[in-house]
């Protein structure tokens, strides 16, 4: 077959990879959670009216992901598709990014496979449609090392320093969307010592990355007076989380050296990749080649620097355990196991790649269906025109209250007042409603926030009457009581 034609084969492959990933990720689609999601709305919201949320909170600060949204807001309105269209883009053009990193490196062959795997990976499929800076992040991190590595590859002189500078871009870009992004730059030092020497590119790179630094800056030192007010605010809140929540369990030796590895290799939303993920880092270790080193320095690294390093610059704080925080290994990781699978061996290309492809792919969209935190507003999204057509003040708990108002379009069509903030005793409530919204609840319980609210309820729900329930299960749903 002629390279032409071998290149449009491709190229439809990849088209109909992508078109299979869209389909995935609005199959599962998840929404606004409870918690940042939720928050970074308001922010965005806030930034579309003109106006900087000032707070201090580590998520408000993350301005490449909330100026685009806020743009996104400003001319089709507050919605779950407008909240997350930026993310999901992201998670498409991950998909063809993997593709010419895989062809890069290695050839097209390995580039779909990495590609095919990537669009029903299990963590980027659930990550996709939630507004979060995880993905996003991670995408242009990947975009970062992938024009970086195609700048030291190529034998072009007219090229490479645009794409060292495209690369310090994307690593900026990166990080004014998540401030782990900062780690990718162990990942280039890692690579000048592997290499032993330094280019001129190399420093164009760091140029651009503080370029879009110094951008930043100068936006909230407008808005604030602070030009380092991203670092104060991220200061604080790792302080003040690591109190609130005992290094979250870290202190303890054993979870100290076992939190991450149960996470990697036991979280759902991981779908077992990374078992086989694992198996092909060892195999790549053992039968080295100097595209595959990058790979395993740059998910090596990363991960030993998640169980051990500090998420804060100014103490030691571990970092918390989850499974979002990987979407930045995402992309080695996958490709390292497309090349182990695509092996020359007869019992690689016959036994282990069919087994892994199948078994990966069914765990994988069981892994997405079964993800507790999909549609975590979706009773409340049924609830509200209801909650909307009542004519008297209606209570709430204050996050509640602010999912109530992003369902609105923060367009304020409802009486909402905070109960968490309210003076008087709950008893006193006359002629008002009060929603009580059990998912909410039992999710901000299971992030360790006291509710002493709760406590009356308990006490006085009994004297109100109960209007209406929406939903199945006690556990997620929400409740419209009438105090009378």
């Amino acid at each position: 077959m002629a390279p032409a034609n071998s290149k449009k084969r491709n190229f439809l492959l990849l088209a109909l990879i992508v078109a299979f990933g869209l389909f995935v990720r609005l199959a599962f689609f998840s929404g606004i959670d409870t918690s940042d999601g939720l928050f970074n709305t308001k922010y965005s919201f806030d930034i579309s009216r003109g106006v900087f949320p000032t707070t201090q909170n580590h998520a408000n600060s993350r301005i490449g992901l909330l100026i685009p949204v806020a743009m996104m807001y400003s001319a089709f309105g507050v919605n779950d598709y407008t909240s997350t269209a930026l993310v999901l883009l992201t998670s498409l053009a991950g998909i063809v990014m993997i593709y010419f990193f895989g062809s890069l490196l290695f050839d097209d062959k390995i580039g779909l496979l990495s590609a095919f795997m990537l669009s029903f990976f299990p963590l980027d499929v659930i990550y996709s449609t939630k507004f979060l800076s995880d993905a996003p992040s991670s995408f242009f991190v990947a975009l970062s090392i992938f024009l970086f590595l195609k700048a030291e590859i190529s034998s072009r002189k007219s090229i490479p320093i645009s794409l060292y500078a495209f690369s310090g871009l994307s690593l900026g870009i990166a990080f004014s969307i998540r401030e782990m992004a900062a780690l990718a730059i162990l990942v280039f030092l890692a690579y000048a010592l592997y290499q032993k020497r330094l280019k001129s590119g190399h420093f164009i790179l760091m140029a651009g990355f503080m370029l879009v630094l110094s951008l930043e800056m100068l936006f909230f030192y407008a808005e604030t007076g602070n030009p380092l007010y991203r670092f104060s605010s991220l200061s604080s809140f790792y302080v003040n989380a690591l109190v609130q929540d005992n290094f979250y369990g870290r202190v303890h030796l054993l979870n100290f050296f076992l939190a991450w590895p149960y996470v990697i290799f036991a979280n759902i939303q991981l779908g077992y990749f990374y078992a086989f993920i694992g198996l092909a880092a060892f195999y790549w270790i053992i039968n080295r080649k100097k595209v595959t080193n990058y790979l395993v320095i740059w998910l090596l690294l990363i991960i030993i620097y998640f169980n051990y390093g500090t998420s804060s610059i100014s103490r030691y704080a571990p970092f918390l355990a989850v499974a979002r925080y990987l979407s930045i290994v995402t992309v080695p990781g996958i490709l390292l196991l497309a090349a182990f699978l695509m092996e020359k061996n007869t019992i690689i290309r016959k036994v282990v790649l069919p087994f892994s492809l199948i078994f990966l792919f069914c765990v994988s969209l069981g892994s997405a269906y079964l993800d507790d935190f999909r549609n975590q507003l979706g009773t409340l999204k049924e609830s509200y025109p209801f909650i909307k057509s009542l004519d008297k003040p209606v209570f709430t708990d204050s996050k509640s209250k602010l999912a109530i108002e992003y369902l609105s379009g923060y367009g304020n069509s409802v009486n909402l007042v905070d109960m968490e903030s309210y003076t008087k005793s709950l008893n006193s409530l006359r002629d008002s409603y009060v929603v009580i919204n059990n998912r909410m609840i039992s999710n901000r319980m299971a992030a360790g926030e006291k509710l002493d609210f709760l406590k009356q309820i308990e006490k006085i729900s009994g004297q109100w009457t109960k209007v209406k329930e929406f939903g199945n299960d006690p556990s997620k749903s929400v409740v419209i009581y009438y105090t009378g």
